[in-house]
């Protein structure tokens, strides 16, 4: 299925475009509409739509601008079709050189027109798909992966510390400078797998999610998780300048995105906000706030704010288990790839619910807890447990589909048993993908500053651990290996380039011509200067690799 987002800032012309053809006859859906360009930008970040349709002639950013914006996105760019109220030949030769599919006219625009457009579109996009068989795609979605572990391990508030949080944000390109933070838990209801059939329902959450993502893209900054098929979450960022910085314009507009979402798809979302962080780093806090509330959403009052509901002095919320106690032996049994105490942890949750049945709403939240915290944790592990799972209808979502603690528990053994699995069968494999991803960054920021403990942050790990690790497997310490690799890039420098030592020396980091020479010499066994006037060039000088 494609996906097409149309850009006009007349609302008319966005209600005429999505009604004149039948998008669904091409294979297509209409992800979303945009006013200006820079929403639209935003869009294209966050929904990657196939084609888009644009207006020329916009305020903020004209469709133009937008084309050109899009090409910088690390997302594969999508197709173009121009919209025009003039025949204005500067403009339409502009966007024909931004390779534009198309251009169409928009006064007395005829559906034949609209449909020999797209077509033209689709012909362009699936001959391109020939030529470079989604390689892109794929690298955007890894990245997207990633960003949304990223997300999730900051509302579990699993960094290990705030200069880990910082670099592991630079590499992501994702940046928090908002003046307050709030996280929703939310919760999609009024139908079932059961219901509709696995597929169907799979469709719906995903429209769900993708149109509810379109909405709130028009009014808030925000950050949206999906965390199974019925459950997500969202961290909102909230500046003074917008109108939707009071909570009550905020509540106003979720309530009035949540409608229209019941409006078109008959389900009802239930959304718990949060209290209000100034600090990024407190909003697991808010999250876990979050996390208590939901249970007290009702069809009545499907929206509702920790802090309001605080205000009414409720009893405490009983429903909910903080992680946190956890997470630490967790996180320390996958970075050890000590199992046993995974298995510890795990069993003794599993005998201390089995012998109090009656607490099946904390049994499923801690439960949930621990899939999602192991999801971040464990690299490519999701394709494995879909198959470790698949003799249940929803995969290992089917967490959500238990009735009782006992069958919470049998689930959790399961899943602890399969992580288990997963680990044994590819530990070497996970450890040597580990320093190879590791190598891989050292090479790609040759020209930085690299120490231990930043890329034991950038990679979730303890300095301790990545030291151990990198000697056992390559036989050389980490700060050697880096040491290598830059003396090694030198010399390909030094003899493929005019650049003089001292310049050398700078690019690679060193503090000083001086200390490079040195560190050279105790590599090499002679000198920068030395090496040059002795040594042949050697067009293969790479950094070692194991």
């Amino acid at each position: 299925m494609y996906k097409a987002l149309i850009v006009d800032d007349e609302p008319l012309v966005q209600i005429g475009l999505q009604s004149m053809i039948t998008w669904s006859d091409f294979q297509i859906s209409v992800c979303g509409t945009a006013s200006n360009g820079r929403q639209a930008l935003e869009m294209i970040r966050s929904l990657h739509p196939d084609i888009v349709i644009t207006d020329i002639k916009m305020p903020i950013m004209n469709g133009l601008e937008l084309m050109e914006a899009s090409k910088s996105l690390p997302e594969p760019t999508p197709e173009f079709i121009i919209l025009t109220c003039y025949e204005d030949f500067p403009y339409i030769k502009k966007a024909l050189e931004f390779q534009a599919v198309d251009y169409i006219i928009k006064l007395g625009l005829k559906p034949s027109e609209l449909c020999q457009a797209v077509e033209r579109a689709l012909k362009k996009i699936q001959a391109e798909k020939k030529q470079a068989p989604s390689a892109h795609t794929d690298d955007s979605i890894f990245l997207q992966n990633y960003k949304d572990k990223f997300i999730l391990k900051l509302l579990h508030n699993l960094f290990d510390s705030g200069e880990q949080f910082t670099l592991q944000a630079r590499e992501l390109n994702l940046s928090f400078h908002a003046d307050k933070y709030a996280a929703a838990y939310c919760l999609i209801s009024g139908c079932s797998p059961l219901s509709l059939g696995n597929e169907q329902y799979m469709t719906l959450f995903q429209n769900t999610f993708s149109m509810l993502s379109n909405l709130l893209g028009k009014y808030s900054s925000f950050h949206m998780v999906s965390l199974d098929m019925k459950h997500f979450c969202i961290l909102f960022e909230f500046y003074e300048n917008s109108q939707y910085y009071s909570q009550q314009a905020f509540s106003e507009m979720l309530s009035d995105a949540f409608e229209m979402i019941h409006n078109y798809f008959n389900v009802t979302i239930f959304c718990a906000v949060g209290g209000y962080k100034d600090d990024i780093h407190l909003i697991s806090d808010s999250h876990q706030e979050a996390r208590q509330l939901l249970p007290v959403c009702t069809e009545a009052k499907p929206v509702l704010f920790y802090q309001n509901q605080m205000q009414q002095e409720l009893p405490p919320f009983k429903n909910t288990f903080n992680i946190t106690i956890l997470k630490e032996d967790i996180r320390k049994a996958f970075e050890e790839y000590d199992m046993w105490a995974f298995q510890h942890i795990t069993g003794s949750i599993s005998t201390l619910f089995r012998s109090r049945p009656g607490g099946f709403a904390q049994a499923m939240d801690v439960t949930s807890n621990i899939l999602h915290l192991c999801l971040t944790m464990i690299p490519e592990s999701e394709k494995y447990l879909a198959e470790r799972f698949s003799q249940y209808r929803d995969s290992y979502r089917s967490l959500y589909n238990q009735k009782n603690t006992e069958q919470v528990m049998d689930w959790l053994d399961l899943f602890s048993q399969s992580v288990i699995d997963f680990y044994q069968s590819r530990y070497k494999e996970l450890k040597n993908t580990l320093i190879q991803n590791i190598m891989q960054y050292v090479e790609n920021h040759i020209n930085e500053k690299l120490l231990l403990n930043d890329v034991a942050a950038i990679f979730s790990i303890s300095p301790n651990y990545l030291g151990h690790l990198f000697k056992k497997t390559t036989s050389m310490g980490f700060n050697e290996y880096v040491t290598q690799a830059k003396v090694s890039k030198a010399k390909y420098l030094m003899f493929h380039t005019d650049m003089k030592i001292y310049e050398i020396a700078a690019q690679l980091g060193f503090e000083n011509s001086f200390y490079f020479s040195r560190v050279f010499k105790k590599i090499e066994g002679c000198s920068p200067r030395q090496y040059l006037q002795n040594q042949e060039p050697d067009n293969q000088i790479k950094p070692p690799k194991v």
